[in-house]
């Protein structure tokens, strides 16, 4: 033992109490020594000498000295391995087919098998880092959209609440984050690098700027950026437009230099047909042999309609006119016509002699009237009727003036005024989404159920609205928080079937302040977009309806669709949602009902690969027609593939680990199993708890023995 990492501290009575007994003690022993001395007992110094050692060791035992050895030992490793998920990793750099994904769970097994002085905790990352199992990690495939090793970093947790000693990183080192290379303090960073040398050469096409609609025989332009790495300076590359096997269009483009980079592409092209066309963009550079194509080609979805629709506004000079306008007027399928009924006359650039016309209003595929009813004549109110009852599309809006506070006599039956009870009109208020409208696509403004209930949470409040009772065969979109007509909450938004025509009323003001929502505004305009889209368009009247909240999805994430099922098809069958890939690569999965929405239904898949997809939903013998969407990986992924040793490298060489390629992970494994760290490990021994603690005490009974033995023989009893 190393005495110098030894040291004797007392764990029994205090400092004073022993002070107080050792000079008792002594007392009793010079009391002892006057004793023997005035009975003149011959050798008194023994006797004496013998009790003070049986006093002195008993006062060492209750002082309890305790020997407090302090030792080093190996701290045992703790290794999180963090596995690389993302896109690139599903590349292949060698013969035989093994990806980078492949290659990087053998080493992670192999790891974890020849850990013997510690544990290992496996994790996979991409944007983020999840823990996980190595059968779970071996199901999973490489479909991460960006790597952030920095963040990843930060991140593992093992559950234990034990801190790490080493991370093993096991991926090709393209980090996407932007972060400057830092590994955590505290911890070895060790890294097994993939990949293929450099340097790199790739043609990687970015996102395609293109219309949501076009016009047959009006030109079409397609526009985006092509990015371009180990392409010399002046070497041509080219942007070309297919459909199916044809080529329509083409650009061609000069590299700037071997660096990454990226270079602006349009090209322009007439459809002449009508209806949804896909397409697809291929880039490329001339004589160039590429190792990685996933990222050299994207597909459009392109609607070509026969013209714009015409939709007219009918209102009063106010705050909420001038936003349906700007609404309108964001959209390219649509022709605004405007008319303004004031006192003082009309104003617009429609004739008032429209208003008054069903023939002329049936120009229009949708009419949206607000406060211009008490302006407007009856004839008027009554031409307005017949062109939502002949099929029109009618949006009414609340006002001072609208149909809602002075409704015509023929209009009754369908706007109902109420007597509200509850708090008064005046106070402000949120609208709240019904369970019908929760799950209605006409107010979907993100794909996501719980993040579109976020958004319409976070709307500005209203002011005013106008109580209804709703008429029979509505649909209740929206409700006031707390107000009631009669038997339930007031209608906000309100979607009905009248005549052939469809109607949509919103009786309420101040809708304007919506558009001030600190939300994207993307958001918000997809509720009107799909409003406008909905009742402008001709009706739908399969009993199957799939709906695609988008036409792009990026690889590596779940996709749910949904489909309207109406009760006769879905009592004859469950709904099935059909896939069809490319390839002839087909699923069908069921679909479940939404719970809020009973006529709903949804089911979700993770593809497997990136491409153009078909999606159809049945029931009852009924579908709802093929619909395409695109599912695209991650051009960052693909830009630069090869090995990014020198990031790789300096993580490890800044926190004190280690940095291998795959044919050289045993030098890991050994680096692994040899102690890491020593920590100070102190052991207690005191008296009481050792066995030499009998002898002190056996040692006081034989002096005191031996002194009353002497005692005896001096006379004394």
């Amino acid at each position: 033992m190393d005495w110098r990492n030894a040291d004797i501290r007392f764990l029994g009575l205090p400092w004073w109490a022993l002070a107080a007994a050792g000079a008792l003690c002594l007392l009793l022993l010079f009391w002892y020594w006057r004793y023997l001395r005035r009975v003149a007992f011959p050798g008194p110094l023994a006797p004496l000498a013998l009790r003070f050692a049986a006093m002195a060791c008993l006062l060492l035992l209750a002082a309890n000295p305790a020997l407090f050895i302090t030792t080093k030992q190996p701290v045992p490793r703790r290794v999180a391995v963090l596995v690389d998920t993302s896109q690139s990793m599903s590349l292949e750099d060698e013969s035989g087919g093994r990806t980078r994904f492949v290659r990087a769970l053998h080493a992670a097994r192999l790891i974890h098998e020849k850990m013997k002085s510690g544990r290992t905790w496996p994790f996979g990352f991409s944007r983020t880092v999840a823990p996980a199992s190595p059968d779970s990690l071996a199901a999973k495939l490489p479909h991460g959209p960006a790597t952030y090793i920095m963040e990843s970093l930060a991140d593992p947790e093992t559950g234990e609440g034990l801190p790490l000693t080493d991370i093993v990183l096991i991926t090709d080192g393209r980090d996407n984050s932007g972060m400057a290379p830092a590994p955590p303090g505290g911890v070895r960073v060790h890294a097994v690098a993939l990949g293929a040398p450099g340097p790199d050469v790739n043609v990687s096409l970015g996102d395609v700027d293109a219309p949501d609609v076009a016009f047959v025989n009006k030109p079409v332009t397609l526009a985006g950026d092509v990015w371009l790495a180990g392409v010399n300076k002046g070497r041509g590359a080219a942007v070309e437009l297919f459909r199916e096997d044809n080529r329509i269009a083409g650009a061609s483009l000069k590299a700037r230099g071997p660096d990454p980079h990226g270079l602006p592409w349009s090209v322009t092209f007439t459809p002449r047909q009508t209806g949804m066309h896909v397409f697809m963009v291929r880039a490329r550079a001339a004589d160039l042999a590429e190792k990685v194509t996933q990222d050299n080609a994207r597909p459009v979805f392109l609607n070509v309609i026969s013209g714009k629709r015409k939709a007219l506004i009918v209102d009063a000079p106010r705050w909420d006119f001038a936003f349906l306008n700007r609404l309108l007027a964001q959209q390219e399928k649509i022709e605004i016509h405007t008319l303004l009924v004031t006192a003082q006359g009309p104003r617009g650039n429609a004739p008032r002699g429209v208003l008054g016309s069903t023939d002329r209003l049936a120009e229009y595929s949708l009419v949206l009237f607000g406060d211009a009813a008490r302006a407007a004549t009856h004839a008027e109110r009554s031409a307005l009727l017949q062109y939502l009852r002949r099929g029109g599309s009618v949006i009414l809006f609340g006002g001072e003036n609208s149909l809602f506070a002075a409704p015509d006599a023929q209009w009754r039956d369908i706007i109902r005024r109420a007597s509200p009870s509850g708090a008064g009109s005046g106070e402000a208020f949120y609208a709240q989404l019904t369970p019908s409208g929760r799950g209605n696509p006409l107010l979907r403004a993100l794909p996501d159920p719980g993040a579109n209930a976020e958004h319409w949470a976070a709307l500005p409040y209203l002011y005013s609205f106008h109580p209804l009772n709703a008429p029979q065969g509505a649909d209740i979109l929206a409700e006031h928080p707390w107000v009631s007509c009669g038997a339930r909450k007031c209608p906000l938004i309100i979607a009905l079937k009248a005549g052939r025509g469809r109607l949509l009323m919103l009786p309420v003001q101040g809708l304007w302040r919506w558009r001030l929502a600190r939300q994207e505004t993307a958001a918000f305009e997809t509720v009107w977009n799909n409003v406008f889209s909905a009742l402008m368009e001709p009706e739908e009247t399969r009993p199957v309806r799939l709906s695609l909240p988008k036409r792009y999805y990026p690889l590596g994430g779940e996709i749910c669709l949904e489909a309207r099922v109406e009760q006769g098809a879905a009592r004859a069958a469950a709904p099935v949602l059909s896939i069809k890939g490319q390839g002839g690569s087909a699923a069908n999965l069921p679909m479940a009902r939404k719970k809020d929405s009973p006529d709903f239904y949804s089911a979700c898949f993770n593809p497997e690969a990136a491409g153009v997809f078909t999606a159809e939903a049945r029931a009852g013998g009924e579908s709802s027609g093929p619909e395409p969407f695109a599912v695209t990986v991650s051009r960052e992924e693909f830009l630069l593939t090869s090995t990014n040793s020198a990031l790789l490298d300096k993580l490890c060489g800044d926190s004190g680990g280690s940095c291998v390629d795959e044919k050289h992970i045993s030098r890991l494994v050994e680096t692994l199993n040899r102690p890491g760290a020593y920590t100070a490990v102190r052991e207690e021994r005191n008296m009481w708890s050792a066995p030499w603690c009998w002898f002190v005490l056996g040692f006081v009974l034989c002096v005191l023995s031996l002194e009353w033995i002497l005692r005896r023989r001096g006379g004394l009893t």
